[in-house]
């Protein structure tokens, strides 16, 4: 068994980002939380069996929390803007994260940006399940 200890002055992002999940995060206190996360999956270049489900759970539950986060109506749409792509760098599927970014730009006026948002995932979804995406850029932004 291993066993990490931490000093006075030193800090984990992991364990930082677990206490983080189990308290309610206030507007001012998702920043730091999506700092931790944007970075991505945990140990991305580390393929270990007993790993595996560290970093499972810590996607999980990091995309729990950031669903939990973006329905909030207190956001500003940047803060919705960079949930939604700290959510694709744990799922880059995710259908509800797809939304709220499309229907974010759309709403500021850059209909453009949030039509390349759905055609590259679109595309991403066709190239990994080999089928056609069900659903229209209508159906997305409505």
């Amino acid at each position: 068994f291993w066993s990490i200890s931490f000093g006075e002055g030193s800090s984990c992002d992991y364990m930082e980002a677990m206490r983080m999940f189990g308290g309610k995060a206030a507007a001012t206190d998702i920043n730091p939380m999506l700092e931790l996360m944007f970075r991505g999956m945990l140990l991305p270049n580390i393929e270990l069996d007993w790993v595996d489900g560290f970093k499972s759970d810590f996607s999980n539950r990091a995309i729990d929390f950031l669903m939990g986060q973006i329905k909030r109506a207190d956001l500003p749409d940047d803060v919705v803007l960079r949930i939604a792509d700290t959510i694709f760098q744990h799922d880059f599927l995710n259908l509800q994260a797809l939304r709220y970014k499309c229907r974010t730009l759309s709403r500021q006026g850059k209909s453009g940006l949030a039509k390349s948002t759905y055609d590259t995932f679109r595309k991403e979804y066709r190239d990994s399940m080999g089928e056609k995406f069900p659903h229209s850029f209508k159906d997305i932004t409505g």
